[in-house]
């Protein structure tokens, strides 16, 4: 039986719904030319200048605490929260459970495990997404508008949540990689769509990819930001709220974040049972 994963966002609460999830699958394709569209980089720029990116250097560490909630047919449950980001591909996310006490799930770039007292659980690079950037628009939006590796596309325009937003398609590519299968893994599962309101320019949601059977065949998984604040000139949506076909399934609120605080690199390295 496979351990369910509680960390933020990337579970999604995939047991809770997995039923219905099979009826929304679609075949992913992988994208081999790199399109830096220059009209969806320009409101990506924006983007990031509107939540303080053009006056405010991208932190180097992110450290925080906050609440954890899976909404449940009974009733919703909810765990306390840490979070610790080191640079850009480094990700700590600590839940306290009941019964298995604290889970660590932990991105060091495309490795990625979750652990506790009872086990170590190895997660596929295809599953990766949901744990990283988009939790944190400020540190997607430095990478996504200032790296030539990443493909840039203008979907359209459209409305989220009420809003009238930008669609903005983001893909990937795996530098430095020399085994072409992982690449291919990994630029196919890592694609995500960006919303982003077309009067203030501050994120609405993002949209990843879910692969629970077969990294070839996808599930959208919609991730919307609310409740913004500014901390070191900076705003973080203290916010985050997952949906599954119209539907909440999880929630994320932090109820403090700090920047550049210090941060060990050996809690990004696994650790032996």
């Amino acid at each position: 039986m496979r351990i369910m994963r509680f960390g933020p966002l990337f579970a999604v609460a995939f047991l809770l719904f997995s039923t219905s999830i099979h009826a929304q699958q679609t075949t992913t394709t992988t994208t081999t030319t790199l399109t830096r569209d220059a009209q969806a980089v320009t409101i990506l720029q924006s983007a990031l200048a509107a939540i303080g990116g053009a006056t405010q250097p991208t932190p180097t560490s992110i450290t925080g605490s906050g609440t954890y909630t899976r909404f449940l047919p009974d009733a919703p449950v909810s765990y306390p929260l840490r979070v610790e980001v080191l640079g850009l591909d480094k990700f700590n996310w600590q839940i306290d459970t009941p019964d298995l006490g604290t889970i660590t799930t932990v991105v060091s770039g495309t490795s990625s495990w979750s652990q506790c007292a009872q086990w170590t659980q190895q997660i596929p690079v295809a599953e990766i997404p949901g744990t990283t950037l988009e939790n944190f628009p400020i540190l997607a939006f430095s990478v996504w508008a200032s790296s030539s590796s990443i493909g840039i596309k203008m979907v359209g325009l459209e409305t989220v949540a009420g809003r009238a937003v930008y669609h903005i398609a983001i893909t990937p590519t795996l530098v430095g990689n020399t085994d072409p299968q992982r690449e291919k893994v990994y630029e196919s599962t890592h694609n995500r769509e960006i919303y982003i309101d077309q009067q203030t320019y501050v994120p609405v949601q993002v949209r990843y990819y879910r692969h629970p059977k077969d990294w070839r065949v996808s599930v959208p998984v919609d991730v919307q930001y609310s409740n913004f604040q500014s901390i070191g000139g900076i705003s973080f949506p203290m916010t985050i709220t997952v949906y599954h076909n119209g539907q909440q399934v999880t929630q994320t609120q932090f109820q403090s974040l700090n920047l550049n605080a210090s941060v060990a690199s050996s809690d990004f390295v696994e650790v032996s049972q």
